[in-house]
């Protein structure tokens, strides 16, 4: 006995189509976070390491300082 599918009733597949649009929506903009947080570390790490640079040169410019005070100290 051969297996025949009947029709969906008019809703269901409206339901159907519209849940398989926003599975691709879904889709579409996880990627889009996925992409966004990655940008986001990204610059992070950037900003770390600007952060650290203007650490060591502010630690160069108490060196400094230091050395000028001793100097003029003199």
């Amino acid at each position: 006995m051969p297996l025949y599918f009947t029709p969906l009733p008019p809703l269901l597949q409206m339901l159907q189509s519209e849940n398989e649009t926003l599975k691709k929506t879904l889709d579409k903009m996880q990627s889009q976070l996925d992409a966004s947080l990655d940008a986001q570390e990204q610059q992070r790490k950037v900003l770390d390491a600007i952060n650290r640079q203007f650490g060591d040169h502010l630690h160069s410019l108490g060196q400094l300082h230091n050395e000028l005070s001793a100097v003029l100290n003199t």
